[in-house]
């Protein structure tokens, strides 16, 4: 694709997402429980595709399709264990969730331990504040990939770029429009890894090239999910670092149990996206193993996927582009109105309340959205992802480790005149 083809492509979908939260923006803002919770507005085919949506980002995509074309498809686990281990999470607290109409993770904890005169919801509050933020980094650096590798804008220029455009359409008609843009990418999201995998093998001429490159390398297993002990240490490893805190919670999945119509579409949403999304996820696997064989070995591991975008012609390659727009804004706009919401009610609201300020609906709507922003400055700096470094974002998008120990950071950019 042609950097102006790619520009024009990249305005259309930036500009329709915009439109869609200014049109809803009149159905959003009637009470804070519109505009926070999107309260009682969808089933649970809309829960679970979004769910998904939120829960790849680009380290589900790009970052699986790098680890695999490295270390073979058992990376899978490194990312794919958090969702068992959300499983859980799902059947103890979804009900309660609801039942409760809470609006931030930190008020269930503050409930639960009520006798401290307020004083947990600050360090619960102040916790997730910093977890989304490191997750808001990630996928801005994602997007703003995309600016560095076909503008030629600096890094520091495209993170700023995409942190405009999503906190807009977030801000002026709040978690109804995360919903609700984030369904319609969905679409494009599912579609992505399986159209990558199907041009891959186009191309080479089915599976057979990359069964037989693999086995002429000696390493038949890097096609196996489960050769040797590999997933299992990677199961192992999660469950007893990251797995603890995705029992302890995600804002972003409270936020779509509160958006349901009722208890069951909320859980059976919730589990739909789970068993879902592992397939998905194992897509990208089996796509960076073949580029391997297409493209051949010397090419940067993050820059595979987008070297398959390129490589496709105009048609395919601008559904890849908008899959890859769709992974990461999709993601994004959960994490960014998670943290905003976290900022707002956990920390400047509650404040306001312990010192006796009542706080209406309208001024409820009124701070909510300037909590986006204040996650957004606390990480305006790109987030350098090095070798060895493990992040705790507690979703699988700061790191993934491959086999035999392998470095296999999702480091999608790195530039010395940032810093």
């Amino acid at each position: 694709m042609s950097t102006t083809f790619f520009v024009a492509a990249m305005a259309i979908y930036m500009v329709a997402m915009v439109v869609i939260g200014i049109v809803l923006r009149g159905q959003a803002t009637k009470s804070i429980a519109d505009f926070g919770l999107a309260a009682n507005r969808f089933g649970s085919t809309v829960i679970a595709a979004v769910s998904i949506g939120a829960w790849v980002g680009s380290a589900g995509l790009i970052g699986l399709c790098a680890s695999s074309y490295t270390g073979g498809v058992v990376s899978w686990w490194s990312y794919a264990s958090l969702y068992l281990v959300t499983l859980p999470w799902i059947y103890f607290f979804a009900s309660r969730l609801k039942a409760l109409k809470l609006f931030t993770i930190a008020e269930f904890y503050q409930m639960r331990f009520s006798g401290y005169d307020g004083a947990i919801q600050y360090p619960v509050g102040i916790g997730f504040s910093l977890k989304y933020c490191m997750m808001m980094g990630l996928q801005f650096n994602a997007l703003a990939f995309l600016f560095t590798t076909f503008l030629g804008w600096s890094h520091l220029r495209g993170v700023l770029v995409s942190a405009v455009i999503i906190l807009f359409y977030t801000a002026i008609s709040g978690f109804l429009s995360v919903m609700v843009t984030n369904f319609i990418q969905s679409i494009f999201q599912t579609l992505c890894p399986f159209l990558a995998l199907g041009f891959v093998l186009f191309s080479l001429g089915g599976w057979q090239p990359v069964a037989q490159y693999y086995q002429a390398a000696g390493q038949p297993e890097a096609l196996s999910l489960f050769q040797g002990f590999g997933w299992v240490k990677e199961l192992i490893y999660y469950c007893i670092t990251m797995g603890l805190l995705v029992i302890v919670g995600n804002q972003d999945d409270l936020q779509r149990v509160a958006s349901a119509k009722n208890v069951k579409s909320a859980k059976r949403g919730l589990y739909l996206g789970t068993f879902l999304v592992l397939p998905i996820l194992a897509i990208p696997c089996y796509v960076g193993a073949a580029a391997k064989v297409l493209l051949g070995p010397g090419v940067e591991p993050n820059m595979v996927f987008y070297t398959l975008m390129m490589k496709a012609g105009p048609v395919v390659g601008l559904l890849l582009l908008y899959g890859v727009l769709s992974t990461i804004m999709s993601c994004a706009s959960s994490t960014l109105f998670a943290g905003g919401m976290i900022i707002s009610k956990d920390l400047i609201q509650h404040a306001m309340k312990s010192r006796g300020k009542q706080i209406s609906d309208k001024d409820d709507i009124f701070l909510s959205p300037r909590g986006n922003p204040s996650l957004h400055r606390l990480q305006h700096r790109p987030l350098p992802l090095v070798p060895g470094d493990h992040g705790a974002d507690g979703r699988g998008d700061v790191h993934l480790r491959g086999r035999a120990g392998d470095s296999l950071p999702v480091r999608l950019v790195q530039q010395e005149d940032e810093h």
